[in-house]
């Protein structure tokens, strides 16, 4: 987050400066120019943080690096977190390479969601999202 990027403000980058990076915010607007979508997302992302062991010190492995997606793991002894990007116009079945774990996988983000990973699994997701699924053992 990035002056003022969490509510959408949008900023350019300069050269010679960063002024361009923190645009002009004018308080009587108020929140009326806010992005209030994002900033309630941002808000629960802060909130899985602040309770997830695993986010905030778990070990990080980085699983898959591609140019429109990404899968990282965060792990402590306690918990599991794989976090899932998609940066894609388009919905994408991503293939997981072996994790060497065997159970369910429920997202933080969309309880409606969860899917069974025995070493190895296909993950969908929708066009430009995330998943941050919690690993669950059997």
């Amino acid at each position: 987050l990035y002056y003022g990027s969490e509510i959408g403000m949008r900023g350019a980058r300069d050269d010679f400066s960063d002024k361009a990076l923190r645009p002009f915010f004018d308080p009587r607007n108020g929140q009326d120019a806010w992005d209030h979508a994002l900033f309630t997302f941002i808000q629960h992302l802060s909130q899985l943080r602040k309770t997830s062991p695993a986010l905030q010190f778990g070990n990080y492995r980085q699983i898959l690096l591609a140019s429109e997606q990404f899968i990282y793991l965060r792990e402590t002894s306690e918990e599991r977190i794989l976090v899932v990007f998609n940066a894609s116009d388009q919905a994408q079945t991503l293939t997981l390479p072996p994790l060497h774990f065997s159970g369910q996988a429920v997202d933080l983000l969309d309880a409606s969601y969860q899917t069974s990973i025995h070493n190895q699994a296909q993950i969908w997701l929708p066009q430009n999202s995330v998943r941050i699924l919690q690993l669950r053992n059997d």
